[in-house]
């Protein structure tokens, strides 16, 4: 069957059960290496129901739970001990080989392809990613990974065959995927909702922390509304929440060129600079949306006591330190030809955090001018 054909399946799969109001509002366009995402067919109001789908199509951790409960598929072993998102994820893979599978029409249009940070090249990683606890995350996500699918998911395939366990990995690690990067926040479920529909809309970040109001359940439906005012034509967004481009890459496979809630965390040891004291900014006196810590780790209780006229002029030098080393490292990046659409994000990537590290390094050279914190405003 081509894509074609499964968009097809799936909108009439989405009519039989009433989901069809959205079509007054919104088109369904292709976006974006083969993505889809949506338009409006017409100016779209603030606060407007952008899409609802019934709770019958949503997939959820605790729904996933009890079926896995039911269906002794654990065994012996606690389902309670088991992280919600991969209860969905082997959920997500045995409905995905049930030929006649309730699902199966989403399911078809899931992407077959992502670009989570733990799925990138360990040389591409290694050679270009610098943040200190990145990598770590990144193997700890494969290990959790392959000790699910050794210890819940294989026992029960019945394989013995090498190239085969492997490709049922493959198709394990997709579905972890799609789950991790599509799950809605849903209160009180161990993990969210996969809303069928509802996860094809892009992200947007907001100057200001999105209100639940603008995604939510309400009367036995997962509600979206439009957190802004669209014009006719106009892609239609939402926003997954305060993200910085790090979260966005480690968990959706993008980043974005304006966000607001972009942050830094330096390590000066990697550096061999000596810094003694755990600073953070002060948010109030630079911005709400940048955070920039200093050290590994960092105490906000102090927050007031930390930014003083002798670290500001230490942090400059830092500031400058790490602004030449990560553009040396986008230097490198330019000649790897490999992995294009990987090495376009982690360009992305780095540009952020050059532009953050800027706005930083002008702002300790403020301070240290002045002696004092000033208000400054970093619109981006």
């Amino acid at each position: 069957m081509d894509d074609d054909a499964k968009w097809s399946r799936f909108e009439r799969w989405l009519e039989t059960h009433q989901v069809t109001q959205w079509k007054q509002l919104l088109s369904l366009e292709h976006y974006d290496d083969g993505y889809r995402t949506f338009h409006a067919k017409k100016p779209i109001s603030k606060g407007s129901i952008l899409l609802e789908i019934p709770d019958l199509l949503l997939i959820t951790g605790n729904k996933v739970s009890k079926w896995l409960e039911r269906k002794n598929w654990i065994s012996h072993k606690p389902i309670s001990g088991v992280p919600g998102i991969l209860l969905v994820s082997i959920f997500l893979f045995l409905e995905s080989r049930e030929e006649d599978s309730f699902w199966k029409p989403y399911l078809e249009v899931l992407p077959t392809s992502y670009d989570l940070l733990f799925l990138f090249q360990d040389s591409l990683l290694r050679s270009f990613v610098m943040e200190a606890d990145i990598i770590p995350k990144v193997e700890s996500t494969r290990r959790i990974l392959r000790d699910t699918f050794q210890r819940y998911v294989i026992p029960h395939c019945y394989v013995d065959d090498r190239d085969k366990w492997v490709v049922l990995f493959k198709e394990f690690v997709r579905c972890y995927c799609a789950v991790v990067s599509r799950i809605c926040f849903l209160p009180g479920d161990i993990a969210g909702a996969l809303v069928p529909l509802g996860d094809m809309f892009n992200h947007e970040a907001l100057d200001v922390p999105m209100d639940t109001v603008y995604a939510k359940w309400e009367r036995g439906y997962y509600v979206f509304r439009a957190h802004r005012n669209f014009s006719i034509g106009t892609q239609v967004f939402v926003s997954y929440g305060a993200c910085s481009n790090t979260e966005l890459l480690l968990y959706y496979g993008f980043t974005l060129n304006e966000n607001p809630w972009d942050t830094l965390t330096f390590y000066p040891h990697e550096l061999d600079i000596k810094l003694n004291e755990k600073v953070i900014l002060d948010r109030q006196g630079f911005s709400v949306n940048l955070l920039t810590a200093i050290s590994n780790d960092c105490d906000e209780a102090d927050v007031d006591n930390l930014v003083n006229e002798t670290n500001c002029a230490r942090l400059y030098d830092i500031c400058s330190l790490l602004e030449t080393r990560e553009s040396n490292i986008l230097v490198e990046l330019e000649k790897v030809e490999r992995n294009q659409r990987r090495v376009r994000l982690l360009k992305s990537w780095i540009r952020g955090r050059l532009e953050l590290l800027r706005i930083v390094k002008d702002m300790y050279r403020n301070i240290n001018q002045v002696g004092h914190i000033q208000q400054v405003n970093f619109s981006k």
